[in-house]
């Protein structure tokens, strides 16, 4: 299984190759630290944000895989198969659209060079150690 920092590396590797970084600005990193312009990195926020909003709106219409398709999908078929089972047994549907909320959230951080395992690791020790529902109603 790989890791988060790997999964991170090969998103953004491909979010690259797609032409998600075309538009960002020459010159947005600093000599010792990535530097993000605060424009681009609302706009990422904001995609992301949308992302949420596509697995709300999915559950609302109820979009769930079926077991059945989610069994489709794994088994081998040609890409043009795939992509079409794909298409008409996952796409839009809750988990879809929240790994898309995953993929987004993780080439950020591999655009910004932050070690994700580490913070999700230190993010968790730190909610061990909080009250219950962190001292909040919900």
């Amino acid at each position: 299984m790989k890791t988060l920092n790997e999964l991170r590396d090969e998103i953004h590797d491909n979010a690259v190759k797609h032409g998600f970084y075309d538009n960002v600005k020459d010159g947005c990193y600093n000599t010792s630290v990535r530097v993000l312009e605060h424009a681009f990195f609302a706009q990422q926020i904001a995609l992301i944000h949308s992302e949420l909003s596509e697995a709300l709106e999915a559950d609302r219409e109820e979009k769930y895989p079926t077991k059945e398709g989610l069994s489709i999908i794994t088994n081998p078929v040609k890409v043009e198969e795939w992509k079409s089972l794909f298409e008409r047994t996952i796409k839009n549907t809750v988990p879809d659209e929240l790994a898309d909320v995953i993929i987004r959230t993780i080439d950020l951080c591999g655009y910004l060079g932050i070690d994700i395992e580490k913070h999700v690791e230190l993010k968790m020790r730190y909610n061990e150690l909080r009250e219950y529902k962190h001292g909040k109603n919900y």
